[in-house]
């Protein structure tokens, strides 16, 4: 699991809000695992109504205890209808599906009654292969599944670096998350395709390759 960096702990106000990076996981062979808030953005989040996830409650705080045992509970809560399933949807690897940072960077930890998502920095490697969502989706209606999108790196912007735009033909159907959108800085040969469309939301594969 070399290829996951970092993960990103992100909150939003709500579903048409941007998303505040506030918190991050890091984890190394010195300091083990550990979860700490990001100043910055709790700062920004807090007049929007977020408050300290459960379990980590003082944001000045670094936690290095049962950090993946909190979190993790995520996963359960989310494949507890149908575990294959939700391994199906998020094209998990049957091998890591014990291993909850895994799993926090390959399905993002969503659940329907918050708005936390975890958002890894993915080192990419062949047969990288990662389902996520469009945000700032426009023109969902122009989109099918199985399309194949156009990116275009936005590098020079000041909000994000790594911004990266995405295009069906020459239309504009949104963007690559914040923290996924690193992953067209790091390698070349990326293909994005359209994987599910639900309702609001339309989910992509970015794969190195077909697939």
């Amino acid at each position: 699991m070399k290829s996951i960096g970092n993960i990103y702990l992100s909150w939003r106000k709500d579903a048409d809000s941007p998303r505040i990076l506030v918190g991050i996981i890091k984890r190394n062979t010195s300091d083990g695992v550990r979860f700490i808030y990001l100043a910055d953005g709790v700062l920004e989040a807090i007049p929007l109504g977020f408050k300290p996830y459960r379990g980590f409650p003082d944001p000045i705080d670094v936690y290095r205890t049962n950090v993946l045992r909190i979190f993790g509970h995520r996963i359960l809560q989310a494949a507890a209808p149908d575990i294959e399933a939700y391994f199906d949807f998020w094209d998990i690897n049957r091998t890591f599906k014990s291993k909850p940072y895994y799993m926090l960077a390959y399905t993002q930890g969503m659940l329907p009654d918050d708005h936390f998502e975890f958002l890894a920095d993915f080192n990419p490697k062949k047969d990288f292969s990662l389902v996520t969502d469009i945000c700032q989706l426009k023109n969902a209606d122009k989109l099918s599944e199985g399309d194949e999108l156009r990116y275009v790196l936005e590098a020079d912007q000041t909000e994000d670096k790594y911004a990266v735009k995405l295009y069906k033909g020459h239309t504009d159907v949104g963007a690559v998350k914040v923290i996924h959108n690193r992953i067209f800085s790091k390698t070349r040969n990326l293909k994005v395709r359209v994987y599910k469309i639900e309702q609001e939301r339309v989910f992509l594969r970015i794969s190195m390759g077909e697939r």
